[in-house]
């Protein structure tokens, strides 16, 4: 490996572009809070086994940005048992598919992570219906049945549907950023000596002559 190659383009990245090693923050038994690795510990031969150093060899990369021969020599660990560690937690996030031998690669392996999440939480695109789509589906998949892409078809086809929704969606925000009109309460007028109620815009004069004629006052 060109360590020399590697960090020019590590230099060259952009900014938020994740550490080649970052994906083990998915299969991680321990919580990366707001994508930060956890602390790493040097290499302990009566402990760790060959997932749990690959672990700490990859908190130790993102953490320091560094490549994975570096990560080794921080850890304590020589450069062949760095690899097989990390060719053993590659298999074990994210083996080969359809009998496939060897690991995946770091970009292999994101990519399945964010197809897996996109398949995750599909909703049927048919009016009225709520069911979730299989994961085992395909990306493109947008009905849970036949039955639901007939019904999408008869509604003009997928992007018509989509865009019924967004209406949908745009009116009902509006709906709710709208200020909300307090209710028109009618003026209520009570007398402390009778008990009676007067409501309405004509109430106080209705009461006022109700002092004045029919109410009992004292002198």
């Amino acid at each position: 490996m060109d360590v020399s190659r590697y960090y020019l383009r590590m230099a060259r990245r952009p900014a938020g572009v994740p550490h080649p090693l970052s994906w083990v923050r998915h299969v991680d038994s321990t919580t990366w809070p707001a994508s930060e690795p956890p602390p790493w510990e040097p290499y302990d031969r009566s402990y760790d086994d060959e997932l749990e150093l690959a672990f700490k060899l990859a908190r130790c990369a993102v953490n320091l940005d560094i490549p994975l021969l570096r990560a080794a020599r921080e850890v304590g660990v020589g450069w062949a048992r760095a690899k097989e560690a990390m060719t053993d937690l590659r298999l074990y996030a994210a083996p080969r598919r359809r009998g496939g031998a060897g690991p995946l690669s770091d970009s292999a392996i994101f990519k399945r992570f964010a197809r897996d999440r996109k398949r995750q939480g599909r909703i049927c695109l048919a009016p009225g219906c709520n069911r979730p789509i299989p994961v085992t589906k395909r990306l493109g998949t947008y009905a849970c049945s036949g039955r639901c892409r007939k019904r999408i078809c008869d509604a003009g086809g997928r992007e018509a549907v989509m865009a019924a929704e967004a209406a949908s969606r745009e009116a009902a925000e509006e709906v709710a950023h709208q200020p909300r009109r307090r209710p028109n309460r009618h003026f209520t007028v009570h007398c402390g000596f009778c008990g009676a109620t007067f409501i309405g815009d004509e109430a106080r004069a209705a009461f006022q002559a109700h002092r004045r004629g029919q109410c009992w006052r004292p002198v």
